[in-house]
């Protein structure tokens, strides 16, 4: 895929991402547990790392990521258009996320559903939903990315039915696909690390 700027491909260069300063220094605590398996024919054992199921947790998180990704590119390697659509969501506060941030997620959720019906073209795929807050007060950032197979949608026209839906949201991007590995890859770079949130952010991130 290629890196030049108005290519119309996903950057390679951006797949993958360094963990957050939070995560990098231990901020983020998760508690796991083992669980030992025995063989009941001749007693071999062996250690199971059993996952805490959290969304913030970059163990879960990266295992999450390891479960998607070969399915994911089977069935988007056998596509004839694939495309890739990011569609974000003008930023909310740290209070109003505390407040109703499952809320505001399926806010996305349902304009994302009406944008698929103004636009036949999307045809079928998959989408991930990534929410950030870098701090500084700018508060909760949410964005989804878009994987799909179908036909091309002019970025205006993108633009201009998303504003229209979430009444004022208009940062949009679409692609042609050029690599399958590397747009599913980038569908779910956001497990391959610790979330970019805050440490206060967690237990509402979770």
């Amino acid at each position: 895929m290629s890196n030049a700027p108005g290519s119309g491909r996903v950057p390679r260069t951006r797949f993958r991402r360094r963990p957050s300063p939070e995560a990098e220094a231990g901020l983020l605590d998760h508690a796991h547990k083992f669980k030992t398996w025995y063989c009941e024919r001749d007693g071999y054992s062996r250690k199971v790392l059993i996952g805490c199921g959290r969304r913030s947790c970059p163990i879960c998180r990266r295992r999450w990521y390891r479960f998607h990704f070969e399915p994911l590119l089977a069935l988007v390697s056998g596509w004839s258009h694939p495309r890739f659509v990011t569609l974000t969501l003008v930023n909310i506060s740290d209070a109003e996320f505390a407040a109703a941030g499952r809320d505001h997620v399926e806010f996305a959720r349902r304009c994302f559903a009406k944008l698929r019906v103004r636009f036949r073209r999307l045809e079928g795929g998959f989408y991930a939903v990534e929410v950030t807050n870098r701090g500084k007060g700018k508060g909760f950032h949410l964005h989804l990315h878009v994987l799909y197979d179908g036909g091309y949608i002019v970025e205006d026209e993108l633009r201009a039915a998303w504003a229209k839906i979430t009444h004022g949201s208009f940062v949009v991007d679409i692609k042609d696909v050029y690599d399958a590995r590397g747009a599913v890859n980038y569908l779910l770079k956001d497990l391959l690390k610790a979330p970019l949130i805050r440490p206060e952010d967690v237990e509402v991130f979770d």
